[in-house]
Protein backbone atom coordinates (compact mmCIF):
# COMPACT_ATOMS: atom_id res chain seq x y z
CA UNK A 1 0.00 0.00 0.00
CA UNK A 2 1.08 3.57 -0.79
CA UNK A 3 -0.25 6.59 1.10
CA UNK A 4 0.12 9.43 -1.26
CA UNK A 5 -0.49 12.93 0.18
CA UNK A 6 -2.72 15.41 -1.55
CA UNK A 7 -2.36 18.07 0.21
CA UNK A 8 -4.88 20.25 1.59
CA UNK A 9 -7.52 17.34 0.92
CA UNK A 10 -5.94 14.45 2.99
CA UNK A 11 -4.44 11.32 1.95
CA UNK A 12 -5.42 8.07 -0.45
CA UNK A 13 -3.87 5.26 -0.08
CA UNK A 14 -3.43 3.13 -3.36
CA UNK A 15 -2.58 -0.61 -3.35
CA UNK A 16 0.92 -1.73 -5.10
CA UNK A 17 -1.20 -3.30 -7.17
CA UNK A 18 -2.54 -0.24 -9.09
CA UNK A 19 0.70 0.93 -9.99
CA UNK A 20 3.85 0.69 -11.94
CA UNK A 21 5.85 -1.04 -8.85
CA UNK A 22 3.25 -3.94 -8.59
CA UNK A 23 2.99 -7.03 -10.43
CA UNK A 24 3.51 -7.15 -14.02
CA UNK A 25 0.09 -7.76 -15.97
CA UNK A 26 -1.19 -11.27 -16.93
CA UNK A 27 -0.45 -12.00 -21.02
CA UNK A 28 -3.39 -14.36 -21.31
CA UNK A 29 -6.98 -13.58 -22.56
CA UNK A 30 -9.88 -13.90 -21.09
CA UNK A 31 -12.33 -16.53 -22.74
CA UNK A 32 -15.86 -15.31 -23.13
CA UNK A 33 -16.93 -17.07 -19.85
CA UNK A 34 -14.99 -14.87 -17.64
CA UNK A 35 -15.84 -11.75 -20.18
CA UNK A 36 -20.18 -12.59 -19.63
CA UNK A 37 -19.48 -13.36 -16.01
CA UNK A 38 -17.67 -10.20 -15.56
CA UNK A 39 -21.12 -8.47 -17.40
CA UNK A 40 -23.29 -9.85 -15.40
CA UNK A 41 -21.98 -8.97 -11.94
CA UNK A 42 -21.34 -5.44 -13.66
CA UNK A 43 -25.21 -5.14 -14.80
CA UNK A 44 -25.97 -6.81 -10.90
CA UNK A 45 -23.56 -3.69 -9.17
CA UNK A 46 -25.15 -1.25 -11.58
CA UNK A 47 -28.85 -2.51 -10.55
CA UNK A 48 -27.95 -2.35 -6.87
CA UNK A 49 -26.72 1.44 -7.04
CA UNK A 50 -29.85 2.71 -9.07
CA UNK A 51 -31.89 0.95 -6.81
CA UNK A 52 -30.05 2.18 -3.37
CA UNK A 53 -30.32 6.14 -5.16
CA UNK A 54 -33.83 5.36 -5.82
CA UNK A 55 -33.99 4.81 -9.70
CA UNK A 56 -35.35 2.54 -11.92
CA UNK A 57 -34.92 -0.97 -10.91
Amino acid sequence: MFVCARGANGTITVPQAWTDRGEAPATDRLSAEVLDASRVLVDALMRRGEQAEGGAS
